[in-house]
């Protein structure tokens, strides 16, 4: 990729854009790799020609990174929750899940036209064996993230809708009743006085 000799000066060759020599000397030599991408990740030879021992090598090693992107996705038919997980970066992230119970998982990788590596992993689970909610689980770089779904069935959710409307309309129904059997109190109390309201209000106008 590049050379250096005390009295030819450097040589990078095909790489000049993106190689530059930091240190300048035989006994300390430091190399900049510039813009580097994926293609770039692995492991180089660097050679000291030494007289008159001859050549001495090392193999540092380049470790290229991206940052993981996540995305998740979810969805209910035929009774199973299906999930998917896409995980991007570099290297490759891995994805695992967290729920109980048996579930169909399938996986696939694809690599992105910047290097980077993208792992969807999707699964189909019986409703039955999702309780409360379900993980993926991704590990990239020595870091762990998890991205939950929060599950609450509907089933249940629905029977309780109609509890609590059922409860309301027994209460708006009681309510009513209690109502019309004061309202039937008042009528009939006015009913039973009403010939005696009437005696009354006759003797109040012949005393006037």
């Amino acid at each position: 990729i590049a050379t250096y000799n005390k009295d030819t000066g450097s040589a990078v060759l095909k790489y000049k854009d993106r190689i530059n020599f930091t240190v300048w000397s035989l006994q300390d030599t430091a190399i900049n790799l510039l813009n580097v991408s994926t293609e770039d990740n692995g492991c180089y030879e660097c050679a000291f020609l030494l007289f008159p021992e001859g050549p001495v090598r090392g193999q540092p090693c380049l470790s290229v990174y991206d940052d993981l992107k996540i995305s998740t996705g979810y969805n209910i038919s035929d009774n199973h929750l299906h999930a998917n997980c896409l995980a991007t970066g570099f290297p490759r992230p891995n994805i695992s899940w967290f729920l109980s119970g048996v579930c169909e998982k399938k996986e696939k990788d694809t690599t992105n036209p910047n290097g980077t590596l993208s792992v969807i992993s999707h699964i189909s689970v019986n409703m039955s064996n999702v309780k409360q909610g379900l993980t993926c689980h991704i590990s990239h770089r020595g870091k762990t993230i998890n991205h939950t779904k929060k599950y609450f069935p509907v089933i249940p959710i629905v029977l309780a809708l109609i509890l609590v409307i059922l409860v309301i309309v027994v209460g708006i129904c009681c309510w009513r009743r209690q109502r019309k059997k004061h309202r039937g109190k008042l009528l009939s109390f006015i009913n039973q006085n009403l010939s005696n309201i009437f005696i009354f209000i006759t003797l109040l106008l012949d005393f006037i």
